[in-house]
């Protein structure tokens, strides 16, 4: 970001700008960021990333996850690595609305904030995220190892992609190669997740357990087979919602070059 009367230090925007929306769907950087600010934050490189990066993809993440454990059957027509999942979220889940009805206390009252936050770094609600994100997103990954062994009375075809697709989405401030982008998110949806620590397959296995968002396993009208189309209808959703905001980013991109091209007329003209 370029210097400017509101901005004299020419800053980042993610350090210039405070964190903002439902802190439920925060990544743990974002409750880093609230607590002590961005001098701290940008000492930790996985969570500086997160935090520049992975806004986005974790409120989506996050509403995803919220959707799937709603949505959840009876305990004893899932299998038990989803009833795993729910009890992790649900920790998760309870947590996380605590801290919101902190902060939505201290709003509305106009309490002090810097008391606020002093308790929240005496409590390291970061920490505690954290380790709730680390607790779901195990829970997610033997979901997924399940899914791909799976058991067509148990699984539908797909359901690995769509554990795979989440736990690229939600991150629990873990150390990542890169950013996580759409295009990744939309490939862990359309094809079989290749790097979760699983012995490679033959080629007749792959095409086997090869997972699809066009079918279920089930024909017949039971729990199964509602919970199976849910699942696929919560993939489907990712898949459109990531075309919005790719569209959404296509028209950042365009309206901050229009800015760019006027400012720089101004520029000339006071010249």
């Amino acid at each position: 970001m370029d210097s400017s009367d509101s901005n004299p230090g020419g800053k980042s925007e993610w350090e210039f700008l405070d964190v903002g929306g439902d802190c439920r769907y925060w990544p743990v950087s974002a409750w880093l960021q609230f607590q002590v600010g961005c001098r701290e934050l940008a000492a930790d490189p996985a969570l500086s990333l997160e935090y520049q990066t992975h806004l986005d993809l974790q409120g989506l993440g996050i509403t995803a996850l919220q959707v799937l454990a709603e949505m959840l059957p009876a305990a004893h027509a899932v299998p038990k690595e989803l009833r795993g999942f729910k009890e992790a979220w649900n920790l998760y889940w309870e947590d996380a609305t605590r801290f919101w009805a902190a902060l939505l206390d201290t709003f509305r009252h106009g309490g002090d904030w810097v008391v606020l936050k002093q308790e929240f770094v005496a409590l390291g609600v970061h920490a505690i995220v954290a380790d709730r994100l680390r607790a779901v997103r195990a829970a997610l990954e033997l979901a997924m190892h399940a899914a791909l062994g799976h058991n067509g009375n148990c699984w539908p075809l797909g359901s690995a992609s769509l554990m795979s697709a989440l736990l690229a989405m939600v991150s629990s401030g873990e150390q990542r190669h890169k950013a996580t982008t759409w295009e990744d998110v939309l490939a862990r949806l359309g094809h079989q997740p290749h790097s979760v620590g699983k012995p490679a397959s033959s080629k007749a296995t792959q095409q086997q357990h090869e997972p699809t968002l066009a079918k279920t396993v089930k024909e017949e009208r039971d729990d199964h087979a509602v919970f199976f189309e849910s699942l696929q209808a919560l993939a489907a959703k990712v898949m459109a919602l990531s075309d919005d905001f790719n569209e959404l980013q296509r028209r950042d991109a365009e309206m901050s070059a229009v800015s760019a091209r006027s400012g720089m007329r101004h520029t000339l003209a006071a010249a």
